[in-house]
């Protein structure tokens, strides 16, 4: 850790990233100290104006925090690699950490405001004409869909007024019936 602190830039990424191979290899292996190593590693390459090496730290470290539930890392990782691509020009890496980001519904609205504009900016710049590679979308059935607005239902334009609630057409047909 010292080298974080006491080193260059340069050579204190590669100490960085040498102790997280280190770390990789010991048994048992330490795998999120490797992780965290790998981090700092990333932000020193960058800082030493290395981005692709910076890039490359950050991806291993993508796949060691995705697949367990520290969503917040693995958000802040996908945001640091999105702007990285992005000031590289690399559109479709872009595209690919800025389609991770959209997984935000625990964050506040701003935030996934300034996602999904990061992500609409990716996808102009990537020039993608179709669907977006990796980009789940649900299938929506239109004859399923209610909206509700201020807990009052919305219908359809074409729905028969015998249909609706309290309307005066089924008020009617009960009062004949009685």
């Amino acid at each position: 850790m010292r080298a974080h602190f006491d080193e260059e830039a340069a050579r204190a990424a590669l100490l960085l990233e040498a102790a997280a191979y280190c770390l990789l290899r010991c048994r048992p292996a330490s795998v999120r100290k490797a992780a965290f190593n790998l981090v700092l590693a990333g932000l020193r390459y960058h800082s030493a104006k290395q981005k692709r090496l910076s890039i490359h730290c950050y991806k291993q470290v993508t796949g060691i925090y995705s697949a367990s539930a520290w969503r917040h890392i693995s958000e802040h990782l996908h945001d640091i690699l999105g702007k990285q691509c992005a000031e590289l020009g690399d559109a479709r890496g872009c595209l690919q950490h800025s389609t991770a980001l959209l997984d935000c519904s625990h964050r506040q609205a701003t935030a996934q405001a300034h996602y999904l504009g990061r992500f609409l900016e990716a996808v102009q710049a990537a020039g993608v004409a179709g669907p977006v590679p990796g980009l789940a979308l649900p299938l929506v059935v239109t004859d399923d869909v209610m909206v509700r607005f201020a807990d009052q239902h919305c219908y359809p334009p074409n729905t028969p007024a015998s249909l609706l609630p309290g309307s005066s057409s089924s008020g009617a047909a009960a009062a004949a019936a009685a």
